[in-house]
């Protein structure tokens, strides 16, 4: 039977965005059902992406930029029993994420097919590691992770305290799928935010990508679905990602231009996986060295620019 998918996208830089994402869907279309949802925070560009979307059949649905670039958590919310109940499978593709091969929802898809509970782009195996944190791992061999639990001084919340904290590992938020029946039974309820949050908007998404806090904490449930579902899986993601070289993230030229022409959008013309390979073997290498020092000779440094989120 064919799965059903819901491709879940923020939009706010320009509507050319929207013909770069209609090429990226279109490959995938002959084996899945593709349900494509824009969520739009930019009002300048909210009436010309309106008519595209419904050109192309695509969803549109208006949100303001709460969350920053980081929003997932906060689309997330909106959209859990209105889209992810009625789907197989969610992928979230942010705008500065470019993927390099047409066959990349089929990669995603795979990998939830195969038992994962939630995969994505680029997976960070170890947290931000913090003066006098707690290390909490889990997982094993090439499959391990790592967790740092944290005094509250040390986690992103300035106007009240909920211990403990856990700078925790997880996907960059800039592409993330998972098999919406396991989002669900996480029975995910989420406070007015907005309305509570001390810091910037921009703060809120970080701290909610990377940080978790157990429930009946002084600030409710953590949104951060992610590493829930990361300890319930019966297997971590390999610590070299093999999704990394697939996909890549767009500079700020590239998305306040558009120079990335969705009209003219061609697979085989795309040079740029070859230049990525570049940055990928530099990451393998980076993530080999910390592997062995932090996993097998428990060599714990605190991480470079820990006093950001």
């Amino acid at each position: 039977m064919t799965s059903n998918i819901a491709v879940i996208f923020p939009l706010f830089y320009s509507v050319s965005s929207l013909k770069r994402l209609e090429c990226y869907v279109k490959f995938a279309k002959n084996k899945f059902n593709l349900s494509v949802f824009v969520y739009c925070s930019n009002p300048r560009i909210e009436s010309e992406a309106r008519a595209f979307c419904a050109v192309k059949g695509f969803q549109f649905i208006p949100r303001d930029n709460f969350g920053g670039g980081e929003g997932i958590f906060v689309i997330l919310e909106e959209a859990h029993f209105k889209i992810l109940s009625q789907v197989d499978y969610w992928i979230y593709l942010e705008e500065s994420c470019e993927p390099l091969i047409k066959t990349w929802i089929n990669l995603l898809i795979y990998d939830l097919h195969r038992g994962a509970l939630i995969t994505g782009w680029h997976w960070n195996w170890r947290a931000k590691k913090r003066p006098d944190s707690k290390k909490i791992l889990f997982g094993s061999g090439s499959r391990t992770a790592i967790a740092y639990e944290n005094d509250s001084n040390f986690a992103p919340f300035k106007s009240f305290t909920s211990n403990p904290v856990l700078d925790a590992p997880g996907f960059r938020h800039e592409c993330v799928a998972s098999r919406s029946v396991s989002f669900q039974e996480l029975d995910l309820c989420y406070p007015d935010y907005k309305r509570i949050w001390p810091l910037t908007s921009k703060e809120f998404g970080l701290a909610m990508e990377r940080f978790y806090w157990p429930e009946g904490s002084a600030f409710d449930r953590c949104p951060n679905f992610q590493y829930q579902l990361l300890v319930l899986q019966a297997k971590l993601p390999h610590f070299l990602s093999k999704n990394y070289l697939f996909f890549r993230e767009l500079n700020s030229e590239e998305k306040n231009l558009c120079l990335l022409d969705g009209i003219n959008y061609r697979w085989k013309k795309k040079r740029k996986i070859f230049f990525n390979v570049f940055h990928y073997i530099v990451f393998v290498i980076t993530n080999l060295i910390k592997f062995f020092f932090v996993v097998f000779l428990r060599i714990d440094l605190v991480s470079r620019e820990w006093k950001r989120l």
